[in-house]
C-alpha cells in the first residue's frame, strides 16, 4: 500500500491499530501532523505506525529515523560529506575551470 493522501494513512492506521468512530476518523483526517508524515518514505511510514499509536509520535519516530540513517551513513562512510560531486566529463570541468582541454581553433 502506497502512502500518498491522508486516507491511505487512516486506513493502514487502522489496520495495524482497529477502527476507529466516524468522530475519530474525521479527527485523525484533520491533524496537522499527518502533512509532514506524508513526505518521508512509504517504509518508514509503515514501520513508524507499527510502532506507535499516536500521530505525533509517528512524527518524530520518523524524524529520528531520519537522523538515526544520517548517523548510521557517517559512521560506515566518513568521508560521503567531503566528497565532491560529479559533474559531467573532463571536457566540461576543464571548460569550467577555464582551462581549454583538446584542439585550440
Amino acid at each position: 500500500m502506497n502512502m500518498k493522501t491522508r486516507h491511505d494513512v487512516l486506513i493502514f492506521w487502522q489496520e495495524i491499530h482497529g477502527e476507529l468512530s466516524d468522530k475519530w476518523q474525521r479527527t485523525f483526517l484533520k491533524d496537522p501532523s499527518l502533512k509532514q508524515i506524508l513526505l518521508f518514505p512509504n517504509e518508514h511510514i509503515k514501520v513508524a505506525i507499527r510502532r506507535n499509536r499516536k500521530l505525533r509520535e509517528i512524527l518524530k519516530d520518523l524524524q529520528n529515523q531520519e537522523v538515526k540513517q544520517e548517523e548510521f551513513l557517517d559512521k560506515y562512510d566518513k568521508y560521503r560529506n567531503s566528497r565532491q560531486v560529479d559533474t559531467g566529463s573532463k571536457i566540461e570541468s576543464r571548460e569550467r575551470e577555464g582551462k581549454r582541454w583538446g584542439r585550440t581553433f
